[in-house]
């Protein structure tokens, strides 16, 4: 568990060695990005893009959910109180977090500015969130191996145990199946909630899948912040593809937008993979399965309380990341002295949280590699 949010130093070498092969091409432009500051007392962590395009990040320390809306240039904040953690907007006007103190599951009503909590039972301390087409609301435990899905309608809550009593910080919703990055055993948990069985992958000892993401075709990516690499699971094939560089470190989250996979890296940096250049190292691992034997039980009506708003217009300044490493389907930028980014978003527009500067940053348009080809 990542949480307790202890910010890794930077070890990178000041120069790389270019490779003079003729092979591929070496392009060392800067990037410019355009930067918000968030709260200068707080400690913004996740940042998720809903489908209205509005972004919402969590403040774990300031006790605050943040609305941007690139389209308006605004923002707005909601004190929602305790420590918020993996906020996340249904599209339509909900927003669902967890706490991270507390045993406390939120829903914030963006129109009432009224919050609805719900106290799950047996835990002290939630951590990532996800949200199903059925209106049902996941949540993982922070303080022991279980899966919780809350029934808001009925608030009705289903408890699930990790196979050998994994831990999973954050996970990934897809229809019917909810993954998970077991990082105590080292492995990807796939719950199937139609046949309620789960499935896993014993990965190589020592990963922590951490922050998790899926792309078109059905695979799962992730950051590994123990073994500095991202990976790929393709289920269908139990094959596991992991990607590295001598600058990728601590990556800690990461976000799938068409052939790019950007995350963001502990030591300072956020990089961008196309998988399409890079063949990476593949093997195939073992899995297995067995049935889910959820716990389900009503619980008490959510208790509510009106939040303090505050809205606002954005002002961006300018900032320059500077290029690390650019090859091989790989770019890697080193961020300004003091950053700490976590949470990323990458659409037509590639956002970022930066919890050591508190600042949200915006790369304008994602960066396409144009690998140079020799004849």
């Amino acid at each position: 568990m990542l949480r307790m949010r202890v910010l890794v130093p930077l070890f990178l070498g000041l120069a790389y060695l270019i490779a003079l092969l003729g092979l591929t091409n070496w392009a060392r432009a800067d990037l410019e990005a355009q930067e918000t500051g968030l709260n200068p007392a707080g400690d913004a962590y996740e940042l998720n893009l809903d489908s209205q395009g509005m972004l919402w990040i969590s403040d774990y320390s300031a006790g605050e959910i943040w609305r941007v809306d690139p389209s308006a240039g605004s923002y707005t904040i909601f004190e929602v109180g305790g420590n918020p953690s993996d906020a996340r907007s249904d599209g339509a006007g909900l927003v669902w977090w967890a706490d991270f103190s507390s045993n406390q599951l939120g829903r914030l009503s963006v129109a009432e500015g009224e919050a609805s909590i719900w106290e799950i039972p047996g835990t002290t301390s939630l951590y990532g969130t996800g949200l199903d087409a059925g209106g049902n609301t996941w949540v993982t435990d922070a303080s022991g191996p279980y899966l919780y899905r809350l029934a808001p309608g009925s608030s009705e809550v289903c408890t699930y145990t990790l196979p050998l009593d994994g831990l999973s910080d954050y996970l990934v919703v897809d229809g019917s199946q909810v993954w998970l990055g077991d990082w105590l055993n080292s492995r990807i948990d796939r719950l199937d909630t139609v046949s309620e069985t789960v499935t896993w992958w014993e990965l190589p000892a020592g990963s922590y899948p951490e922050g998790m993401a899926l792309d078109g075709n059905g695979n799962l990516w992730w950051a590994d912040p123990n073994l500095g690499e991202l990976a790929r699971l393709e289920p269908g094939a139990n094959r596991l593809i992991t990607y590295t560089q001598s600058v990728v470190q601590h990556p800690v989250m990461i976000s799938v937008a068409g052939e790019q996979v950007w995350y963001t890296d502990q030591s300072q940096s956020v990089g961008m993979l196309d998988p399409r250049l890079d063949p990476g190292t593949v093997i195939t691992i073992p899995h297995s399965s067995e049935l889910a034997s959820p716990s389900c039980a009503p619980q008490l009506p959510p208790t509510t309380h009106t939040v303090t708003v505050t809205n606002g217009l954005v002002t961006w300044n300018t900032a320059t990341y500077t290029t690390l490493f650019d090859q091989n389907g790989w770019q890697v930028f080193q961020l300004p002295t003091g950053s700490s980014p976590w949470g990323i978003a990458a659409e037509d527009s590639v956002w970022i949280v930066d919890t050591g500067r508190r600042v949200l940053a915006r790369i304008g348009e994602r960066r396409v590699y144009l690998p140079l080809i020799l004849r």
